[in-house]
């Protein structure tokens, strides 16, 4: 595992050649997931002016398809 960046409590991470957004997906517990993003959404997210906005606009649209990612 390599850490890449941080954007408000969010992990950007490689593994395996993959990446990951490692976030806290819990409502009332803490509850952290591993969720599988694309090469081409870490270069967007890395040149984005706003990466942390770039971050939650990807996370809410693997969610809003119903994918949360992994548990930790």
């Amino acid at each position: 595992m390599r850490n890449i960046a941080e954007f408000d409590g969010i992990l950007l991470f490689e593994s395996a050649n993959r990446y990951y957004l490692q976030y806290d997906a819990g409502a009332h517990m803490i509850k952290i997931k591993n969720l599988e993003i694309t090469a081409e959404e870490v270069k967007n997210i890395l040149k984005s002016e706003d990466s942390a906005q770039a971050v939650y606009d990807i996370i809410i649209r693997y969610q809003n398809k119903g994918i949360y990612g992994e548990d930790a």
